[in-house]
């Protein structure tokens, strides 16, 4: 039965009982006074409703506490019992969370806590519904709206972080699928199956791997397909077991007229499974680096020069195989789906392509990239960019000052353009770095296409502000990565991992809060000491003149 916690109820043993008016003072400045009042106050526990049965029975833990719980975890990079123990005796972590009474019993234990994200996770597997994701936004709206945060300008970039898996070459992997299929078996049928896959049972699969001597790989390739093959037969279809053995199968091998054959590994995708544990997490090269089992994180803030304080606003979490641009849809749908439109965006060239380029048209974004995708041009030839493309005029001045007319052709995405004077092109000291073709029947033209122009424009729009303005979209990055062991997260999985960062989210969005609420605290606290010592001043100096209730008349009156 779900029942939302009523934070209002004071303990008579708060901090006000434990703390003297100086710690007091502190504590009321620290950052668990920001977090109980920009996070864990305003965590809309109704959206967690659905999970609990709406018949009469035992009342779940506070799930304010629980979130609040998760995202002081996450932010400070805690395990679960480190983040519980500094529960149990942390005055600031127990504020933060509402616990008024510093001495009592803690309201959930870790166990309660273990459930509570199964249900979220079964619940996301059943509806797509991620209820961390939808408490971030929640949360963030408030908080935009409570500091006036300009959202119409964001700058975006993504990262590669890796799941909570172990590294598998493609033995250890197709032995681990071996194991877990047949853990899923009947007990008397897996008893059958660990005498016929005896030298694949009873230790690790990288214990067995290291056993198999150099040159001996390809028998067990060979035997490991047709037991994969078998137990697939012997598995239920729909279950979870089968759906790996039968993906792993079809990824890994062929079928063949002497049975399955191995895949030569260039045939492999990328978006194969890794890890039988993260059927999610994919593979990829990036900048020459190798992320084998992984997720790509895309973060969005606001950036606009008015504003004194920068939230980030979404973070979306895919298979590492995903490409930016489509993170960058996703991102710009869900925030409009808010109420957020955004009308500049900041990226770098990751982020360009003819897809996303019409995305934005459409949308009627800005796009502001610092690199644009493309292949590079010759330094002894000009590239597209180095001509002016006036398209409502439908005019090209080239760099010499020469215009020429932009026209359609007969084949799709193709271009003219016409220089009107074949003979200044011709006695042009640059022609040999210009991209115009001098005929007898067309004079002086050259064919771009609609992406050469495309690109030609964005490049052009390159400015050193917009790279100064993106630039600072790594250092939030690294914010929410700092606390990673080797870019790896603590969970598995999609959904666990889209929680986690969220979380993180939330409290790196806290924390500038609380830097911007502190920073006007150190400003006006002096002005306040100020005028407080000047007005006592003035009221024991000159009470005729500070208040009639001070003043001797005032008290002669009353005699």
């Amino acid at each position: 039965m779900f029942r939302k916690n009523d934070q209002r109820q004071q303990s008579l043993f708060g901090p006000e009982t434990w703390l003297s008016p100086a710690l007091l003072a502190r504590l009321k400045t620290s950052w668990a006074q920001t977090f109980r009042e920009e996070v864990f106050e305003r965590i809309d526990e109704e959206i967690f409703a659905v999970l609990y049965s709406e018949e009469k029975s035992r009342p779940n833990a506070p799930v304010n506490v629980l979130v609040g719980f998760e995202i002081i975890k996450a932010g400070f990079g805690w395990s679960d019992e480190e983040t519980y123990e500094g529960l149990s005796f942390d005055i600031r972590i127990r504020y933060a969370l509402g616990i008024e009474d510093m001495g009592g019993e803690l309201p959930f234990t870790l166990r309660t806590l273990s459930n509570f994200r199964k249900r979220v996770r079964e619940h996301a597997l059943e509806t797509g519904e991620n209820l961390y994701k939808q408490v971030f936004e929640q949360v963030t709206d408030e908080q935009l709206a409570r500091y006036q945060v300009a959202a119409g300008a964001q700058r975006l970039d993504s990262t590669q972080v890796l799941s909570n898996i172990a590294r598998m070459n493609r033995l250890t992997l197709l032995i681990s699928v071996l194991q877990k299929g047949m853990k899923a078996l009947a007990e008397e049928e897996r008893k059958i199956w660990e005498e016929k896959a005896e030298a694949y049972w009873g230790r690790r699969p990288h214990e067995i791997v290291f056993r198999i001597g150099k040159g001996e790989e390809e028998a067990h390739f060979q035997r490991l397909g047709g037991l994969l093959a078998e137990l697939r037969e012997a598995l239920t279809p729909g279950e979870e077991a089968y759906v790996l053995v039968d993906r792993v199968l079809r990824e890994q091998y062929r079928e063949g007229e002497a049975g399955w054959v191995l895949r030569p590994a260039e045939e492999i995708s990328a978006d194969s499974v890794q890890s039988p544990h993260d059927m999610e997490a994919t593979y990829r090269v990036k900048n020459g680096q190798k992320y084998a089992g992984g997720y790509v994180m895309q973060v969005s803030e606001t950036c606009a020069s008015e504003n004194e304080l920068q939230l980030i606003t979404d973070i979306q979490v895919a298979p590492n195989v995903t490409e930016d641009s489509e993170l960058f849809k996703r991102a710009i749908t869900e925030q409009q789906a808010r109420g957020i439109e955004v009308e500049d965006a900041y990226t770098d060239g990751g982020y360009t392509g003819p897809e996303l380029t019409t995305f934005c048209k459409d949308q009627k974004i800005r796009h502001h990239p610092t690199n644009v995708r493309g292949g590079k041009t010759p330094a002894d030839r000009w590239g597209w960019d180095a001509y002016e493309w006036r398209l409502e005029a439908k005019e090209v001045v080239c760099p010499q000052g020469q215009v020429g007319r932009l026209e359609p052709t007969d084949t799709k995405d193709r271009w003219m353009v016409r220089f009107p004077d074949p003979a200044q092109c011709q006695q042009c000291p640059l022609l040999t770095m210009c991209r115009v073709k001098i005929g007898p029947r067309r004079g002086a033209a050259m064919n771009p296409t609609t992406r050469n122009i495309q690109v030609a424009i964005l490049r052009q729009g390159i400015t050193p502000q917009a790279r100064s303005i993106r630039t600072v979209v790594e250092s939030t990055v690294r914010s929410l990565t700092w606390h990673l062991r080797k870019d790896t997260l603590p969970v598995r999985g999609q959904i666990a991992a889209t929680m986690y960062l969220h979380a993180t989210a939330m409290m790196v969005n806290l924390r500038r809060i609380h830097a911007y609420l502190s920073s006007i605290r150190s400003i006006y606290c002096p002005v306040c000491a100020f005028l407080t010592l000047w007005g006592l001043f003035l009221a024991i100096w000159k009470p005729q003149r500070w208040s009639p209730r001070l003043s001797g008349a005032f008290f002669k009156d009353q005699k």
